[in-house]
């Protein structure tokens, strides 16, 4: 669970410490670098002109066309995310690159700033190395692998 909620925070460099040398892509560094996101700067939303650049046209009737609106810039808030549960855990075998483990069904919830809500599920392989539990594979469980007789390992037995 700590897993995801780095990965909810972006918190590339917990997220990245918590994997396996080879789901880091060789290096924690190099994991760290991959993740890095830049974060776009905050624009203050743009106000409608007081005076239009072009003059207004005029009707027929001799009245004046009101100048466009300004649509509203768009709700930049990030979503909130409920804290991360474990819903079911069960042994998962090898898989190509992915040794053996155990496979965590990981669920959350996320609400849009409009209000919007929706369930998001992982599915995730966990594998003890010397260092103890190091996620070695992650994948996305859709709404539609529910109805499957065990979306878990299903999620788990696609090599990335």
């Amino acid at each position: 669970m700590r897993y995801q909620q780095a990965v909810n925070a972006r918190d590339w460099a917990t997220m990245c410490q918590l994997r396996t040398v080879a789901y880091q892509g060789g290096s924690l560094q190099r994991c760290t670098a991959d993740h890095v996101e830049s974060t776009p700067e905050a624009t203050s939303p743009s106000k409608p002109s007081a005076s239009p650049s072009l003059p207004a046209g005029i009707y027929a009737d001799g009245s004046t066309v009101p100048p466009m609106a300004t649509p509203s810039p768009a709700d930049t808030r990030p979503a909130t995310i409920s804290p991360v549960t474990a819903e079911r855990t069960e042994q998962v075998p090898a898989l190509s690159q992915h040794p053996a483990g155990t496979g965590v069904m990981v669920i959350f919830q996320v609400t849009q700033p409009g209000g919007t809500s929706s369930t998001d599920r992982r599915a995730i392989r966990l594998v003890q190395d010397s260092a103890g539990w190091k996620v070695d594979q992650a994948g996305d469980v859709h709404d539609s692998d529910m109805t499957l007789s065990d979306p878990l390992r299903a999620a788990l037995a696609v090599a990335p």
